[in-house]
């Protein structure tokens, strides 16, 4: 399942217990995780993105973020993948990018089983499309097709054998969208990959990476944070 783009790879697979939990919470509109979250809404910051060497010896350089989320079917009934561009003009060594303190909003949605996040770095030419373009243009290749059709198979009910299926699907969608991003633009690195369960990670509410200020990888430094999305009316009543 690795593959050698992507430089920071956070997948820890799953045992057999761990995909029993997926299964047994499936099919409640109010489900557990191991955390005691229930239906939980979620977003994804990317944050503190600095760009150590451009790698160019005059002026700035411009720069663009792919992100993917895939999320194993959603209680809204949403689309199973979310792909972002971000964009950066006149990017110079050592600079952080131009982010708001409360970040980058990346993703957010309500996720079932599993949520996956890929993280890619490019140096950006003017014509080039935006991730969403890249993977629509490529819906006719077959790793997407395949893909796609096991991971909507979560949706419709029966998730017995079908959570290590859609798992791998959601990892060849994010060696995928590296693909059309790297033949899109130049100097593509494969930033991070990361896979959190519903039930043994609690989908990774929280700050990444956990214990150290940022992931630093080849000449980038960023961090990120999944969060829990308060309810109205928990909020109404804490306030």
């Amino acid at each position: 399942m690795t593959t050698d783009h992507w430089l920071v790879d956070d997948i820890r697979p799953p045992d057999s217990e761990d995909l029993l939990e997926i299964e047994r919470a499936a099919g409640h509109d109010q489900y557990v995780t191991r955390g005691g979250l229930r239906a939980p809404r979620v977003a994804l910051t990317i944050h503190d993105v600095t760009i150590h060497d451009c790698r160019k010896l005059f002026g700035g350089a411009d720069i663009r973020l792919d992100v993917l989320v895939v999320q194993g079917g959603s209680s809204a009934r949403g689309s199973i993948y979310h792909p972002r561009t971000f964009r950066f003009h006149d990017v110079r060594d050592g600079e952080r990018l131009a982010i708001d303190e409360g970040g980058m909003l990346a993703y957010l949605g309500e996720p079932r089983y599993f949520l996956d996040v890929f993280l890619a770095a490019s140096r950006d030419r003017a014509d080039s499309k935006d991730l969403g373009d890249l993977l629509s243009a490529a819906a006719g290749a077959p790793q997407l097709g395949q893909a796609i059709d096991s991971i909507t198979a979560l949706t419709l009910g029966a998730t017995a054998g079908l959570v290590g299926p859609a798992l791998h699907a959601a990892t060849m969608l994010g060696d995928l969208a590296f693909k059309v991003v790297a033949q899109a633009t130049s100097n593509s690195i494969g930033l991070y990959r990361g896979s959190w369960l519903q039930i043994r990670d609690g989908f990774g509410i929280g700050r990444h990476p956990e214990g150290q200020d940022a992931f630093r990888v080849k000449d980038m430094s960023f961090w990120y944070q999944i969060l829990l999305e308060q309810p109205a009316q928990e909020r109404i009543t804490a306030g």
